[in-house]
């Protein structure tokens, strides 16, 4: 749920007390599509946050995180050009109002810059909010997020236009009048977005987790016939001793062995995708635990198929002819053909190659 009318404008006088004639020193990229304002007041460093994600859309004042470069390293890439964009237009521009505008939820902060004036535009909406830059002509320069509205152009370069007229959204909820109110938005949403990050997060590793079974299954079932033609092709050639019977009695412990390890692996995989849909702690960190160590299955032995012909050197089968080296001529027992000799034809006729029957006879 996104911030309601009375909450946005309790929320706009707390920033217009607290930026008037504030410097703008710099913009800060964050996940999930937001970012956040730094701000040099007369009381000091001041920080707004900016979040334009679905339904968990809002602004207010907000606290220094000790690993914000982190942060930055996980906001995606049009957040971070976005953030160096405002920095580079806003940087030491002056804020002269912060307002709620067209009687809807758009915030409007506007900026006091040589030669031209710029503003930030945050629209608060629930299905596609966006923070948008825009110049003294209100024609767009950046946006945070690609605007996904369809019934407005408002991409970089076009003017922006003011949102639609809309029916009254019904009684709203007022949940952050007492006390100080950034503070307690900060609060709310930042435990709805933990919240919502781990249902991702389990989400994703589910989906991991389903992928890597199903493959195990594969593997095994190809791994139970291949022994099932090793044994049938040991029991055929039983009672000879070949090379080839001892072969095939190695691949057939080769991929019994194989086959344990891999059932042993599928069942860990089992017992880990439990314990993360039980949903207990410890099951979410074995699962992340177990995705973050990348196991794998043992690695197959290389070996040949039942019945091939071994390729290790010693073994006249299967032995490669080296690059380069010229093809033996094939010795054959059939008498050479005699090439007919071509006749020249008389002139105006045309000349006629005898066949090979009448040649061999």
């Amino acid at each position: 749920m996104t911030l309601g009318i009375t909450e946005l404008d309790a929320v706009v006088a707390e920033l217009a007390g607290a930026l008037l004639g504030a410097r703008l020193t710099g913009v800060d990229a964050m996940p999930h599509a937001a970012v956040r304002l730094r701000f040099a007041t007369a009381e000091g460093l001041r920080l707004v946050r900016v979040s334009a994600r679905p339904r968990m859309a809002r602004i207010h004042l907000d606290a220094p995180s000790p690993d914000h470069r982190r942060e930055e390293d996980r906001a995606a890439r049009d957040v971070r050009d976005f953030a160096a964009r405002v920095a580079r237009e806003l940087r030491g521009s002056t804020v002269v109002s912060v307002q709620r505008v067209f009687q809807d939820r758009v915030v409007e902060v506007s900026f006091a810059r040589q030669p031209h004036d710029r503003s930030l535009i945050f629209e608060c909406s629930g299905h596609h909010p966006n923070l948008f830059l825009v110049d003294d002509h209100r024609v767009i320069l950046a946006s945070l997020v690609p605007s996904r509205s369809i019934r407005r152009d408002l991409r970089p370069g076009k003017p922006y236009r003011r949102p639609l007229p809309h029916e009254h959204e019904g009684p709203e909820a007022v949940r952050f009048l007492q006390g100080p109110v950034s503070q307690a938005i900060a609060s709310w949403y930042g435990a709805e977005e933990d919240r919502e990050d781990r249902l991702q997060e389990v989400a994703g590793m589910r989906e991991a987790l389903k992928g890597r079974l199903a493959r195990q299954d594969r593997l095994v079932e190809s791994l139970e016939e291949d022994l099932r033609q090793a044994v049938a092709a040991a029991r055929v050639a039983e009672g000879t001793r070949s090379q080839r019977i001892q072969r095939l009695a190695q691949e057939e412990g080769r991929i019994r062995s194989r086959l344990e390890a891999v059932r042993a692996f599928r069942e860990e995989i089992r017992v880990v995708l439990e314990g993360l849909l039980d949903g207990s702690p410890e099951g979410l960190r074995a699962a992340r635990a177990f995705l973050a160590a990348g196991a794998r299955a043992p690695e197959a032995p290389a070996r040949p198929g039942p019945g091939r012909p071994d390729p290790r050197p010693g073994n006249g089968e299967g032995r490669r002819r080296p690059a380069g080296r010229p093809r033996p001529p094939v010795p054959s027992s059939r008498a050479p053909v005699p090439v007919p000799e071509l006749v020249p034809a008389p002139p105006g006729r045309r000349r006629r190659i005898p066949s090979a029957r009448k040649v061999d006879s």
